[in-house]
């Protein structure tokens, strides 16, 4: 699947600075692009609403 976001040039150029220092990652490995950003990013949400319904069903 595909989905198009629209950012500001402000978030954009955080990114891009977000992008090129190694510093900021704990892996001391950054992304390499915005997209794959986006992905590493909602596969984490995706994990943890996986681990909250879990969670959920494990309290009915």
């Amino acid at each position: 699947m595909k989905y198009i976001i629209a950012i500001t040039v402000k978030q954009n150029e955080v990114l891009q600075k977000m992008l090129l220092d190694k510093n900021y990652w704990s892996s001391s490995i950054p992304p390499s692009s915005v997209n794959e950003l986006l992905k590493w990013s909602l596969e984490d949400y995706v994990d943890n609403y996986q681990s909250y319904l879990l969670n959920k069903k494990g309290e009915d």
